[in-house]
């Protein structure tokens, strides 16, 4: 076949191939996004949150060394810098301390949570995947809105760590 050739002639409409299901690998990665968002709950159940500002994490009275490597060698927060924190006192019942480490802390938990209840649905659920499909595609292109309130969030904490 030539290159630009269609397998169809000009005005018919391509018959889908019938299902095959999915493959392997789709279903390895999906349950691997289960299993670490599963993980990353337990951890941050596991954790205990600093006081705002510190930023610090403990477990077991060890304090852990900071996470952000941007903020390590700048001193510059990064549009992520507190969401750790802000899960860890999120997860331990603390809203206000949740808030006090990133302000969208919560939202970022609840798409991260959102994202892995699709994933689950879709694996428990051979019949019903369409429909989580059509709902994770949504949630997909929500993510470069969640992204957008970061950088917004962001700016407004950038200028503050700069000025001082």
């Amino acid at each position: 076949m030539a290159r630009g050739e269609s397998l169809a002639p000009v005005g018919e409409r391509v018959r889908p191939l019938p299902d095959q299901g999915p493959c392997r690998a789709e279903l390895l990665l999906r349950a691997l996004v289960v299993a670490l968002g599963a993980g990353i709950l337990c951890v941050a159940l596991l954790l205990e949150p600093g006081a705002p500002g510190s930023g610090r994490l403990r477990i077991g009275g060890i304090f852990l060394p900071e996470t952000c490597a941007l903020k390590a060698t700048t001193g510059v927060p990064c549009p992520g810098c507190g969401l750790t924190r802000s899960w860890v006192s999120a997860l331990h019942g603390d809203p206000a301390g949740s808030l006090a480490h990133h302000p969208l802390g919560w939202l970022v938990l609840l798409y991260a949570l959102a994202q892995g209840a699709r994933h689950g649905a879709w694996l428990a659920a051979p019949r019903r995947r369409a429909a989580v499909e059509r709902l994770g595609g949504r949630l997909d292109r929500g993510v470069l809105v969640l992204g957008a309130l970061l950088l917004g969030a962001w700016i407004p904490r950038l200028f503050e760590t700069l000025s001082r």
